[in-house]
């Protein structure tokens, strides 16, 4: 499934994981930093493809989650189980599968698909 709408995840390895569930594009947001640049592609993004928020299941998942909704107030948002997405003692969306990814994104209403 191809998705249209610009996905955004905190890192590389949150990006490889959604790529083997969905074809798309992500913005990396490494941790809280937000620079200039990255606010620069999310107002691209937002108003011309749309975002859907897939942060980890953790506090400072959450965080980043809460400051781009107050943003960008109409991005749907992608929640992963807490207890698909950990691996040992780390808690992420690079441990989710590819099939519950792909469950979240869809939860998240309806996406603009290309097929």
């Amino acid at each position: 499934m191809k998705i249209s709408e610009i996905i955004v995840v905190e890192g590389r390895d949150d990006t490889q994981a959604v790529k083997r569930a969905v074809e798309c594009e992500t913005i990396e947001t490494h941790g809280f930093g937000f620079p200039e640049e990255m606010w620069k592609s999310l107002d691209t993004a937002y108003r011309n493809r749309g975002l859907i928020l897939l942060t980890d299941p953790d506090h400072a998942g959450d965080l980043i989650r809460k400051k781009i909704k107050e943003r960008y107030p109409d991005s749907r948002e992608a929640f992963l189980p807490r207890s698909r997405a950990v691996k040992g003692r780390d808690i992420g969306v690079e441990n989710a599968t590819p099939a519950v990814i792909l469950k979240a994104i869809t939860a998240a209403g309806r996406t603009r698909c290309v097929r």
